[in-house]
């Protein structure tokens, strides 16, 4: 029986005498990068990390940027991994870059803030998410990009669950429009914090906004948004309820309705809050139409009569 020899590797060496070939950049990461891994992994694993770089420069003209990132990246990065994840973490990029240099880029730049908040496995899954928003043309890589880059902070406020679910939202609704789809990136990062325990009621509204009328997403995020992050737990998980139920009905204007409702809240005493938003939830089983007038019209009328008196009102009505 003859052994099958493994591959030949490089010396450090030999890789530097192969990144001479890129702009002055990759040179110059690599070797500072080196510097700081060295004595902190295996020399065969410094060996792997550079053939991985230069497998990177070599795929396109411009791929040698995502090489200079995944340098400077590194050192923080594999503080965070193992070896042998280090360096899958290395061919995600590579296989990234397969696709279009500037995801890689963004992979490579959000990954060291992005490794202290995710879990080794997911990174994998991680880059699949943002990279199901690429489809071969600019503005489906400025948005992939953008979901890279957001990442460190979303993952502050949302699980990586909650991210994939997000990244689910931002896929469809940008079949519709990558516009809108860039804006309600943007909108999420401010108002995820606010809402922090309900972001996946809202993302899932979200969804079924842009299934059913893709061009209220942005009232959903603009006016409902604003609605929800000055409203208090645990009514605005009931609201965010009251919405879904609604929008499974047909009603329009989810956004408004948000609004309506949160003003409806912060008018009625404390102490009837949760009767109100049951009301209102009894209502929508069954008139949907009806769920929004009464939220609307419920603090007028009790300036003039007592709760008691809404209550007998409502079942009136209902």
């Amino acid at each position: 029986m003859t052994s099958q020899s493994s591959p030949r590797r490089l010396t450090v060496q030999q890789a530097e005498a192969e990144l001479e070939k890129f702009p002055a950049p990759v040179m110059e990461r690599f070797r500072r990068a080196q510097s700081q891994l060295a004595g902190r992994i295996a020399q065969e694993t410094i060996v792997e990390w550079a053939e991985e770089g230069i497998e990177i420069a070599r795929k396109t003209v411009r791929s040698w940027e995502a090489a200079a990132e995944y340098f400077d990246a590194s050192p923080a990065v594999q503080r965070q991994l193992p070896s042998g994840q280090f360096l899958r973490w290395a061919r995600t990029g590579g296989a990234l870059c397969n696709d279009s240099p500037s995801l890689a880029v963004a992979y490579f730049k959000a990954s060291p803030a992005t490794m202290v908040r995710l879990r080794p496995r997911y990174i994998d899954d991680w880059a699949a998410v943002c990279r199901s928003l690429y489809r071969g043309t600019w503005k489906s890589s400025a948005l992939a990009c953008r979901l890279f880059e957001t990442t460190p902070q979303m993952l502050e406020t949302v699980s990586f669950e909650e991210f994939c679910r997000f990244g689910g939202f931002l896929e469809a609704l940008s079949r519709r429009s990558y516009d809108l789809a860039g804006e309600c990136l943007t909108t999420s990062v401010r108002l995820f914090p606010k809402i922090g325990p309900d972001v996946d009621g809202f993302v899932g509204l979200a969804t079924s906004v842009t299934e059913s009328s893709w061009r209220e997403v942005k009232g959903l995020f603009d006016t409902g948004g604003a609605a929800l992050a000055d409203t208090a737990q645990p009514h605005r998980a009931a609201l965010i309820a009251l919405a879904r139920r609604l929008v499974a009905a047909g009603t329009n204007d989810v956004g408004v309705v948000l609004r309506d409702g949160a003003l409806a809240i912060v008018r009625v005493p404390v102490d009837y809050r949760d009767h109100l938003m049951q009301m209102a939830d009894a209502l929508a089983r069954l008139s949907p139409s009806a769920a929004p007038e009464f939220l609307k019209t419920a603090p007028v009328v009790l300036e003039r009569v007592t709760f008691p008196q809404l209550r007998e009102w409502h079942a009136t009505g209902a």
